[in-house]
């Protein structure tokens, strides 16, 4: 933590974000199918980064921790009572125009849209945005230049915070 992560995030930016623009036609299998694409609401966390790369390694590893401290906890389990899984799977990956979002999808027995709900988190050069919903995740990694009115606009203002 202390040679990577803090290292990889010390940028100090940080927003969270409330998005409706993804949807479905059908986010779950027990309501009938829409006529018209439904929003789902997304909530999001981005972060700035100042090394993806020491990133990309601290998660690695804390990844590894996790993994050691399954195996263990497995070796206190009676056999009769085995833990649920024995391996954290490693996500899965998918490269986009500007970073990687690294994802998990959720078992079927979910019965929700798969192809639009994923926990996930996507690193970019820049920044590391986690979300639910990986259209969101790579929405918000996207280089897109800043479009505001009223005093956030004012992007030589010093500002504390913005709403």
């Amino acid at each position: 933590m202390r040679e990577k992560l803090v290292p990889a995030f010390t940028e100090g930016q940080s927003a969270i974000v409330i998005d409706a623009k993804t949807t479905s036609m059908q986010w779950h299998i027990v309501m009938p199918e829409s006529r018209i694409p439904l929003p789902m609401i997304g909530p999001g966390f981005v972060v700035g980064v100042n090394d993806a790369n020491l990133a990309r390694q601290g998660f690695s590893e804390l990844f590894a921790i996790a993994q050691l401290a399954l195996d263990s906890a497995g070796k206190l389990v009676p056999e009769d009572n085995p833990i649920p899984f024995e391996e954290i799977p490693p996500p899965k990956k998918r490269d986009i125009a500007d970073g990687t979002v690294y994802y998990y999808e959720l078992p079927a027995e979910a019965d929700v849209d798969g192809t639009k709900i994923a926990p996930n988190a996507g690193l970019s050069r820049d920044f590391l945005a986690t979300t639910l919903m990986p259209d969101l995740t790579r929405r918000l990694l996207a280089r897109n230049p800043l479009q505001l009115d009223g005093p956030l606009a004012q992007i030589d203002w010093p500002l504390a915070s913005a709403a």
